[in-house]
């Protein structure tokens, strides 16, 4: 469409009557946007800023799927990203590409776990993972951050009791920013909607 690919996923089911379905039409992923063309501005960007500066801890962004979560992590990412730092990313699959930046893809029966545990290995300054599963994965991202690695990770909304097994004051101790994600339909096309807890 208009020089670009777009992706299609198409999801049916039976209902009363006929078939339901549900079509997710999503552009091609090239570079990460600037934050402010995701829906952040004034006092939120600006906090946002502040809490990108700082050297470790752990930032949550959670959502339902096809909320943009995965392309708000990116874009913090491309904020952060420099020749200085060290930025790994541990994913399912190739989403976005950003130069500079190590992507590990899991393949080969490799659990999110032990990709977790193999990155942290290399001693990165920053560790991006696009799907924390269980609780033993949620442990290492908030002890990793405890360390001194800014932890930059995502679940939906059905899995926030990962965090469970953590004790709540290292807990809290390791949390930077928390940030919950809807996708709302505008005049553009359909962008997410922010809010957060500092």
């Amino acid at each position: 469409v208009a020089g670009q690919r777009i992706g299609v996923h198409l999801s049916t089911m039976p209902v009363y009557g006929g078939a339901k379905a549900v079509v997710h039409l999503t552009a091609e992923r090239g570079n990460p946007v600037d934050l402010s063309a995701l829906g952040f501005w004034g006092n939120s960007l600006k906090t946002l800023k502040t809490i990108l500066a700082r050297p470790h801890g752990l930032v949550i962004v959670a959502g339902p799927k096809h909320s943009g979560v995965s392309s708000t992590l990116f874009s913090l990412l491309k904020d952060l990203n420099s020749p200085l730092s060290s930025v790994a990313r541990v994913e399912t699959g190739a989403k976005h590409r950003l130069p500079g930046i190590n992507q590990t893809y899991l393949t080969g029966g490799m659990s999110t776990q032990e990709a977790l545990q193999a990155t942290l290995k290399q001693d990165p300054n920053i560790i991006m993972l696009d799907n924390i599963p269980d609780g033993s994965t949620a442990g290492l991202a908030v002890h990793a951050a405890l360390g001194g690695i800014a932890f930059f990770g995502n679940f939906t909304i059905r899995r926030c009791r990962v965090f469970a097994m953590e004790p709540s004051s290292v807990m809290v101790s390791s949390l930077r920013s928390t940030r919950s994600q809807v996708s709302r339909p505008t005049s553009a096309g359909r962008r997410p909607a922010n809010s957060d807890t500092t």
